[in-house]
């Protein structure tokens, strides 16, 4: 039967399912005022839809060969960013179709998108695959990125999300199989870890 999309009120009352989907739905964006933003399956390869909040108008949006996922949006409805599995290149939604960012050189991951809708942060993944560097670009892709270092004693970042007045970054970074929350100002400067479970 698939995992469908469901969407509720700010304070969580009035639940109800928007997609009925026959595939697993997943990552799922906020997009603007009106439309929500997700990975699907059920045409088989994962590929990016949207579908209004009432239901209506579910499409798909990007059809690359080998599927995409990773979807972000920018609160202002302007932007869709996600990740093909080709290459695992960070990629936007563009006029013409799909459209690279970071000069389409790098494997990515895990993009999320400014809440001033200025900034991309996702993960840039090393080229052995071993260590996924968090990385800031403009949202244009114009500029060359911001590239942060770890925090000691990891070599992941999970998990991006920003601060509300999109001054900092924050991730998940595991040391001897244990999670913690950590923050990157965007201005640079040392990570600070936020959380401290052993």
């Amino acid at each position: 039967t698939g995992l469908g999309v469901g969407i509720r009120d700010a304070e969580g009352s009035n639940a109800r399912r928007i997609v009925k989907d026959r595939g697993l739905a997943t990552h799922l964006s906020v997009w603007g005022d009106d439309r929500v933003v997700f990975t699907t399956d059920r045409e088989g390869a994962p590929h990016v839809w949207q579908v209004a909040l009432d239901g209506s108008d579910l499409r798909q949006i990007v059809n690359l060969p080998r599927g995409e996922s990773n979807t972000a949006c920018s609160r202002d409805g302007r932007h869709i960013v996600f990740v093909g599995y080709e290459g695992r290149r960070l990629l936007r939604v563009g006029p013409n179709g799909p459209e690279p960012l970071d000069g389409g050189r790098h494997a990515s991951a895990s993009p999320s998108i400014s809440p001033d809708n200025r900034w991309i942060a996702y993960n840039r993944i090393d080229p052995d695959g071993n260590a996924a560097h968090p990385v800031v670009i403009p949202i244009t892709g114009n500029a060359p990125p911001i590239q942060f270092e770890f925090a000691p004693g990891s070599q992941q970042a999970r998990q991006l999300a920003w601060r509300a007045d999109s001054s900092a970054i924050t991730y998940v970074q595991s040391s001897n199989g244990v999670g913690n929350l950590w923050m990157q100002p965007l201005a640079g400067g040392s990570p600070k870890k936020l959380t401290q479970f052993t």
